[in-house]
């Protein structure tokens, strides 16, 4: 099902998310896919804020081992020329980038996150899922391009 009008106003922003290839017998481990295995997935990106460097778009401290930031993805999307709804998969160790934003948080686009977690339903939101992820900076992943 198309994104409802409450979920048009919540998830503005997108992320494509990366999955870590399936490990080979030989070669090099943690590689991740190239292509994404979600593409243009929207979300509500939930900052955690920065108490001793305050900033628009949250912390910026990628060393910070204690910030992770939230976000809250629809159960069901409609991806961008689909046609058919189509379930919200992200695990641990998917790797997460922002590609459009909503706002003055322009400077988000380009950004990695690390999810920390499997998608969890949110306690309030029960068709939602919510993931918590760490900064990783501007540098792609092992095998991603881009």
């Amino acid at each position: 099902m198309p994104l409802n009008p409450r979920q048009l106003r919540m998830y503005r922003f997108k992320v494509d998310v990366y999955r870590l290839l399936p490990a080979p017998s030989q070669g090099a481990m943690g590689l991740y896919a190239p292509d994404p295995h979600q593409a243009g997935v929207p979300c509500y990106f939930d900052p955690t804020p920065e108490y001793d460097q305050p900033s628009a778009v949250g912390r910026n401290k990628v060393e910070n081992i204690f910030t992770l930031d939230g976000f809250w993805f629809p159960g069901e999307y409609l991806p961008e020329g689909g046609d058919a709804d189509v379930p919200v998969d992200v695990v641990d160790t998917d790797m997460l980038i922002m590609r459009s934003v909503v706002g003055p948080m322009t400077s988000l686009i380009g950004i990695w996150w690390a999810a920390k977690g499997n998608a969890q339903p949110h306690p309030y939101l029960l068709d939602d899922y919510m993931v918590y992820a760490k900064r990783t900076g501007t540098k792609p992943p092992p095998g991603v391009s881009a």
